[in-house]
């Protein structure tokens, strides 16, 4: 059970840091403003041949309808996530009793996924 566990962790580990690798990739992409000058600007991270094919990836109208779709629905939440960088499971995963695993009551755990600390942190 233990191994299952660890192997989870090192698995979610490895998807948030390809995730958040893929998004400064993106960002670089956005510097420039045509696929020449992005082409010639490549992060040193990457291969030519891996940039060549992200850079198309970026400019297909796919991932631009993708995109596109997911600013509009992004736009329409009305309920705000506001516990930083972990995501909402990892809040709830936090909340956790240590001694007999059990999660804490679902309006906590909704509290503390949706609400703002004040100015003294609470």
């Amino acid at each position: 059970m233990r191994q299952h566990v660890l192997q989870a962790l090192v698995i979610d580990t490895m998807q948030r840091l390809f995730r958040a690798w893929k998004t400064r990739l993106h960002a670089d992409y956005f510097l420039y403003d045509t696929d020449e000058e992005r082409l010639s600007h490549r992060p040193d991270d990457i291969t030519p041949e891996d940039w060549v094919s992200l850079a198309e990836h970026f400019g297909s109208l796919a991932f631009k309808a993708v995109s596109e779709r997911n600013k509009l629905n992004r736009g329409k939440q009305t309920t705000k996530h506001s516990c930083g960088s972990k995501s909402f499971a990892e809040v709830e995963e936090s909340t956790r009793n240590p001694d007999n695993r059990t999660n804490a009551a679902p309006d906590r755990v909704w509290e503390l996924q949706h609400t703002r600390k004040n100015d003294r942190g609470k």
